[in-house]
């Protein structure tokens, strides 16, 4: 139920089906983008057909509904058998003492799965008390995408590529977007920077700042929070300060109102702070040429970003729904093929990044 490597060659089956019953596992995931849809599409149609008996029922959800639908059938004893887990909906400690997860570590070593395949930190991040409770679907960072003709026609240099790289300070980053910005008259007509209020988006200013979210302890327990931090509230106040003081980037009503990719696929917007999982929305612009960056750095002495990445996890309440419409426990045989199936490095160089 976990990463592994892809299927030996001439077609042969990463898990034959266990037991004659046909049963049907539900795969929760967010939409993300349509790429990202047709994508695990794929997987489940593919699974299904390498593994009779077995149907992946794909239900992609709303972006904006996926946190609270997750929550519902978590809370209604009807999580899903795959999901697309985020630690923003229940922190790892949580999920290992309500056990609301499936525990992987047996699966992993009955299967010699090597998971090396990833960033160790990555397992890490599902990790606890010895314990694994999910497999790394992504591990991506945040990063400035930007117009490249729009900076060649203001003659701007555009942001580094080296991470370490130490001169692209906050106040450069801030001289670099005054300096993209057009307006007539009172009116802007191409902003410099859309600032991405999600909060890995925003938790990476305040990173790169020396700030934090919470405090924590040896355990990495988050004790009390850390939001009224001189470094934080500085981070945060950047932010601000480009669309309500310096005015280079659209305000909140503004962006809701156009559309946040809309703006800078339609060149309003130079450059805009995302994940990778954003670049096959990029990859569809004709009008110019994008490229990507490194985010500036604060008063940190190196740059942090909110990402982590997400993991594919099963519930560990979670029942089989057979075609006869009977429901029972569910064989966690089915849901270790299926959970595998994703993770496997190979569907994951599938994505449409």
């Amino acid at each position: 139920m976990c990463a592994g490597r892809p299927p030996a060659p001439g077609g042969a089956q990463e898990a034959a089906a266990p037991g004659a019953e046909a049963v049907t596992l539900t795969f929760v995931c967010d939409i993300i983008n349509e790429g990202h849809v047709a994508v695990r599409d794929k997987w489940a149609k593919d699974f299904s057909e390498q593994n009779p008996g077995v149907t992946v029922q794909h239900q992609p959800t709303a972006n904006a509904d996926y946190n609270t639908k997750v929550q519902t059938l978590f809370a209604a004893g009807t999580p899903p058998d795959i999901y697309r887990y985020l630690q923003e909906i229940s922190p790892i400690i949580t999920v290992s003492q309500k056990g609301l997860h499936l525990q992987l570590d047996d699966f992993i070593a009955a299967d010699s799965y090597d998971l090396s395949d990833f960033r160790p930190d990555a397992v890490r991040l599902y990790q606890w008390d010895g314990k694994t409770f999910a497999m790394p679907r992504d591990y991506g960072n945040q990063n400035l995408f930007y117009n490249v003709d729009l900076f060649e026609e203001a003659g701007v240099e555009p942001p580094p590529v080296d991470w370490e790289d130490k001169s692209f300070t906050f106040e450069v980053f801030l001289d670099m977007l005054q300096r993209l910005v057009k307006r007539e008259n009172d009116r802007v007509t191409q902003w410099g920077f859309l600032v991405n209020r999600g909060q890995r988006p925003w938790a990476s200013w305040v990173y790169s700042n020396g700030g934090a979210l919470v405090h924590k302890n040896e355990q990495g327990v988050a004790t009390d929070s850390a939001m009224a931090d001189e470094a934080t509230v500085e981070a945060l106040q950047f932010l601000q300060d480009l669309m309500y003081t310096y005015e280079v980037s659209p305000r909140p009503d503004l962006e809701s109102e156009l559309g946040g990719v809309d703006l800078f696929a339609t060149g309003r917007v130079a450059v805009m702070l995302t994940n990778p999982s954003a670049v096959n929305q990029f990859r569809a612009i004709d009008a110019f040429r994008w490229d990507v960056g490194t985010i500036p750095i604060g008063k940190a002495e190196r740059r942090g970003t909110g990402g982590g990445g997400t993991g594919w996890a099963s519930g560990a309440a979670t029942s089989i729904r057979s075609r006869r419409g009977n429901s029972s426990n569910i064989s966690p045989p089915h849901r270790r093929s299926w959970t595998k199936w994703p993770s496997a490095p190979r569907r994951l160089r599938a994505f449409p990044w």
